[in-house]
């Protein structure tokens, strides 16, 4: 049979369309009728290129009803597929839509993972007053702080009259 004709349906003697028109991303291609659902994303992943890296459980196809005054996208199973396709129209437009799969993630009680080494105190260095008396440490205001010998550090109590002193001055 030519692709231009219509073949008719088994069941009511109406004619079944032999193309329909897939709509992703705004992008709109003839595909041919799909007799089921898999060869449905098929059809589709042939005709949108991209849609390949997704996995069937993030691809859904759906068509738009009118609901009343309103129109509305239904989604399509896998089981009621060829069920649609005996009600589809000529060029009726599916559409695809894709979602991001997240995968699940599992979080393990603090008891089944490695204990985290325990809190060290920082040391308990302070600065030495004799060192602030020799010739590399007299002009601070005009270096950057730096510590004190042996890599003692100033308490927060002498950092902060350091730091008055030399706002003072």
């Amino acid at each position: 049979m030519p692709p231009s004709q219509h073949k008719p349906s088994p069941r009511h003697g109406v004619v079944q369309p032999d193309i329909v028109t897939y709509r992703y991303e705004g992008n709109m291609m003839y595909v041919p009728v799909a007799q089921n659902y898999p060869q449905a994303l098929a059809f589709a992943r042939e005709a949108f290129p991209s849609l390949k890296r997704l996995q069937d459980s993030a691809i859904t196809l759906s068509l738009n009803v009118i609901n009343g005054s309103h129109r509305q996208s239904v989604g399509i199973t896998a089981a009621a597929w060829p069920k649609i396709i005996l009600h589809l129209s000529r060029y009726e437009v599916v559409d695809i839509h894709t979602a991001v799969v997240i995968p699940s993630i599992t979080v393990t009680g603090a008891s089944e993972c490695e204990a985290a080494p325990p809190y060290r105190e920082p040391d308990n260095h302070t600065y030495d007053e004799k060192a602030s008396s020799h010739p590399t440490y007299r002009d601070s205001r005009s270096r950057s702080p730096t510590p004190g010998p042996a890599g003692g550090k100033l308490s927060p109590r002498r950092l902060l009259q350091k730091l008055q002193d030399s706002l003072g001055s």
